[in-house]
């Protein structure tokens, strides 16, 4: 193209191009460093968010579980299968057992507000309180134990109604007697704490209703301010019964029943018509756990030859949901009074029956009916 054809064709364009040109500016770029900023900007926002609303991140999550089932206890709530109380107050296996799962748990202070719980630490290595309503359990770092800690809800308010008000049905209790409430303040390893509660509800049909989530503690909330409980002594909890018997006092007669594959050999001694102690020895023998019984026993009479049930004087019978230990290569002894289950013994040839577990882990235990004879005269 040579300079005249490029003159004509310029003086073709029309002026509005050039107006338009005239007005153009080129369009604004942000820079790099604003791009990342606004990055870095999002990713703050959403780790406040991480830090406000999801307290339990970072291993901070708590669960609760059923001992002997492994159901867990939900926020939905459920059922409990694991005991029923009747109208008569009847109470049998145990109706909230409960252990907690999670990480890092340093300690828990268990409060109870209208029953009573126990705390029960199947590995030894902890205090423990007995019946009571407040105190702080030490967990520690093997994740592994955090099984063998439980916590056994004790209505003993309940049955002791039921039990000693003929007038008294499940239906007429009181609304604040038919549920409870257990609260945990947990602190964990890196010094964050939450607090957690199981509620309780006695339903009609004898039933419990337990559920597990996140609480928080109120004015009103008196009982969580209660002091803790004392522990019993070590030497008292884990070697019950060592030297404690005298087998020289008057009224003694010592029959021993044929040692169990656990070593376990049962014997009487200071038996009268209205009671006995019963003395556990063990020695030997194969175990896969921990061995316990519980606060249950029956007594069988022999008549004609046959073994047969002593009735109880009354209809309805409860048993406390207490579990004893039963130590290795060592004897404990258990005092036994029958007379307001089974009045004054007559003359004749009985048995005492009692059922010793294998305890291993949640849902996971033998259990043996272990018996010993005596006479009365």
């Amino acid at each position: 193209m040579n300079k005249k054809i490029f003159s004509e064709a310029m003086t073709k364009i029309s002026d509005t191009y050039y107006e338009e040109a005239a007005r153009y500016e080129r369009r604004h770029r942000n820079p790099v460093w604003v791009k990342w900023g606004a990055a870095a900007a999002c990713l703050a926002i959403v780790t406040a968010f991480c830090i406000l609303f999801l307290p339990f991140g970072g291993g901070m999550v708590v669960s609760a579980y059923a001992h002997g089932t492994g159901e867990e206890i939900s926020a939905a709530g459920t059922v409990m299968s694991s005991g029923t109380i009747s109208d008569g107050g009847e109470l049998t296996g145990h109706p909230l057992m409960f252990y907690l799962s999670g990480k890092d748990i340093v300690s828990v202070r268990f409060s109870c507000k209208n029953q009573q719980i126990c705390f029960m630490d199947w590995t030894e290595k902890r205090d423990e309180y007995g019946n009571a309503k407040n105190f702080t359990v030490t967990y520690g770092e093997d994740e592994s134990e955090y099984d063998y800690l439980t916590i056994d809800w004790v209505p003993n308010r309940i049955i002791r109604e039921l039990t000693d008000n003929a007038d008294s049905t499940i239906a007429t209790l009181p609304e604040e007697m038919r549920s409870d409430i257990i609260v945990m303040e947990i602190t964990f390893a890196n010094g964050k704490t939450v607090t957690k509660a199981i509620t309780i509800s006695l339903l009609d049909d004898g039933t419990f209703f337990a559920a597990f989530g996140d609480y928080k503690i109120s004015e009103a909330d008196s009982f969580v301010r209660c002091p803790d409980s004392e522990a019993i002594p070590r030497d008292i909890l884990y070697a019950q019964g060592s030297g404690q018997i005298d087998s020289t006092a008057e009224n003694t007669q010592v029959t021993e029943a044929e040692q169990t594959k656990w070593g376990i050999t049962l014997s009487v001694e200071n038996v009268t018509p209205g009671g006995l102690t019963l003395v556990c020895t063990q020695s030997g023998g194969i175990q896969t756990g921990q061995l316990q019984a519980g606060s249950f026993y029956k007594l069988l009479v022999l008549r004609n030859e046959t073994w047969q049930e002593v009735p109880y004087l009354i209809e309805d019978v409860a048993w406390t949901t207490e579990a004893y230990r039963i130590p290795l290569d060592d004897r404990v002894a258990w005092e036994i009074k029958w007379e307001n289950l089974y009045g004054e013994l007559q003359a004749g040839t009985y048995r005492i029956v009692k059922p010793i577990s294998d305890f291993r882990g949640s849902g996971d235990y033998d259990t043996e009916e272990c018996w010993v004879e005596f006479e009365i005269k």
